[in-house]
């Protein structure tokens, strides 16, 4: 085992374990019922890459928040920022997003989140920043954290204001469908 997949095995236990605590909390304070009774309609986003433990996740939290939070309205994202939901024919991640995610995605629903253009997000991610960090920052923060010329840090700024703004209107074009 690699030092990188004990890490990803660790962090996925990790999150199973604290997902877990959360649903056991929901369902001891009762939320569900405070909700009815407050008559607030909830909705709950679960998100899911194009990778298969992540899809796992999505429709464990899916089933999970269906039991403890029944009233609450449940929309997978798809976020596509490890590739698109296209799978090698009769892979297991094909299977499991045939079999299981595909058909939630049909129930549910789902909020389609596009990839953002390729290698902008990286220098980001790898300086630990969040992404309305980057689209308010100055140019000469954005070469800081990124290392690139000033041309290159307003592209790579740009990219990731291009991608806030479609995952804005994704999220717009759900809330005026009802939700």
């Amino acid at each position: 085992m690699t030092a990188r997949s004990y890490t990803r095995n660790y962090t996925n236990l990790t999150d199973a374990i604290q997902q877990t605590v959360i649903e056991e909390y929901l369902a001891l304070v009762d939320l569900d019922a405070d909700l009815v009774e407050a008559g607030i309609e909830a909705q709950w986003l679960i998100p899911a890459t194009a990778e298969p433990e992540a899809m796992k996740g999505a429709v464990r939290t899916a089933k999970a928040i269906g039991q403890v939070l029944p009233s609450v309205k449940r929309r997978v994202v798809l976020n596509q920022r490890d590739g698109q939901f296209r799978f090698y024919p009769n892979s297991p991640a094909d299977r499991f997003w045939r079999e299981e995610l595909q058909p939630l995605c049909a129930t549910l629903g789902h909020i389609d989140v596009p990839a953002i253009a390729a290698g902008s997000w990286v220098p980001f991610e790898a300086a630990g920043k969040r992404p309305v960090e980057v689209v308010g920052a100055e140019i000469d923060q954005v070469r800081a954290w990124t290392g690139r010329s000033r041309p290159a840090a307003k592209v790579l700024r740009g990219d990731v204001a291009a991608f806030l703004a479609s995952v804005q209107a994704a999220l717009s074009r759900e809330a005026s469908n009802g939700c």
